[in-house]
């Protein structure tokens, strides 16, 4: 067995410090990246629960939608849904949403069934006045002869990252 010479020794001890300094730096680089993943997502879920209190409507008082204009409030900002008739199945109503110290560039009305499915049913509100928006839809029938529906309103504004939302509750028949 041949002895190993101090240059080999050297060598060795050289590659084995150069792994040890190279884990070490990867060991860094990740805990960095890791540290600022997680001070992304704390940034990014106040964000949210920021834009989520903000755009969070109560409707105002009890309402029957047809024959009531429905009114919800947050703060200074308030948004009224009203429909032209009663909703009913298959029968095509006009909802009509006035905004008052709120901005939109866009709104869309997404109409869901509150405990069944109902398909996709969205319509874009057009633009009647500064403040005032409209949309024809035709109402899909519900089997069960009776359905509660759940109106959201989703109003846009090109300067917020996320759609206000205003959210409403009605029965078709």
């Amino acid at each position: 067995m041949p002895n190993k010479s101090p240059e080999m020794h050297s060598r060795r001890g050289r590659r084995v410090s150069r792994r040890y300094k190279k884990r070490q730096r990867i060991r860094i680089i990740v805990i960095t990246l890791l540290i600022l993943f997680i001070g992304g997502l704390v940034s990014l879920i106040s964000v949210l629960k920021k834009t989520e209190s903000s755009s969070v409507f109560h409707l105002d008082h009890e309402c029957v939608l047809g024959e009531d204009t429905c009114v919800a409030i947050s703060g200074e900002q308030k948004v009224t849904l009203s429909a032209d008739e009663k909703p009913e199945s298959l029968k095509i109503i006009t909802f009509t949403t006035t905004l008052t110290n709120i901005h939109a560039d866009h709104i869309v009305l997404d109409l869901q069934g509150k405990k069944m499915f109902m398909g996709i049913n969205q319509i874009d509100m057009k633009k009647v006045n500064d403040n005032t928006w409209s949309g024809s839809i035709e109402m899909a029938v519900c089997t069960t002869g009776s359905m509660t529906w759940l109106a959201s309103l989703l109003i846009h504004d090109e300067s917020l990252a996320y759609p206000t939302r205003a959210e409403f509750e009605f029965v078709a028949q």
